[in-house]
C-alpha cells in the first residue's frame, strides 16, 4: 500500500484505502463492494486508469442533450475529448446522477435559461458543460453498459 501514500494526497482516499490495509483476508471484490461510487470514480482518477476501466472513444455525448459538445475550446482552437476526459465525465454524470436519485430529488427537471432547456445532471469538464436529459437517462447508462461489456445488457434485460 505504499503505492497509493506516493500517488493519492487525498486525506480521504488515503482513509478508505488505509481501512483494508490490515483486513488482509478480504478478496478485491470483497474490498470493493465496502467503498460508495464516489470513493470508486476518485480511486479511478487517482491511480490515472481512466484508460484501462473504459474505452469510449466513440462515446457521443450529442446524444444525451442538443446542448452538449464533444469538444472544448483551448487557445481559440476545437479540441476533442480524449478518453480520459470522457471517462472523467461519464464517472462525473453517473455519479451525480446516483445522488440525485438516492436523495430522491426529481431526475426530470430541467434548467431554463435564456428560453432554452437544458439538462439539470451535468458536469463541466475544460470549460465544457455535458448533461443528460430526462429521456435520455436510459439509453446513457445503456451506452455505458455496453462500453463495459456488451453481453452486460442482454443479460440484465
Amino acid at each position: 500500500m505504499q503505492r497509493v501514500d506516493k500517488i493519492s494526497d487525498n486525506p480521504f482516499l488515503l482513509a478508505k484505502i488505509n481501512e483494508f490495509k490490515d483486513k488482509e483476508s478480504l478478496e478485491p471484490h470483497q474490498i470493493l463492494s465496502r467503498l460508495s461510487l464516489g470513493v470508486v470514480a476518485k480511486l479511478i482518477v487517482s491511480y490515472k486508469v481512466q484508460n484501462k476501466i473504459l474505452e469510449l472513444k466513440t462515446f457521443d455525448f450529442r446524444k444525451y442533450s442538443p446542448s452538449n459538445r464533444n469538444f472544448f475550446i483551448y487557445k481559440n482552437t476545437k479540441q476533442g475529448f480524449d478518453n480520459i476526459d470522457k471517462v472523467n465525465i461519464v464517472l462525473n454524470l453517473l455519479h451525480t446522477l446516483r445522488n440525485r436519485a438516492c436523495h430522491f430529488e426529481n431526475l426530470l427537471k430541467l434548467r431554463e435559461n435564456n428560453n432554452k432547456l437544458y439538462p439539470r445532471i451535468s458536469t463541466k469538464e475544460k470549460g465544457t458543460n455535458i448533461g443528460l436529459m430526462p429521456d435520455k437517462i436510459e439509453e446513457f447508462l445503456n451506452d455505458l453498459i455496453c462500453g463495459i461489456n456488451k453481453d452486460l445488457l442482454d443479460y440484465i434485460k
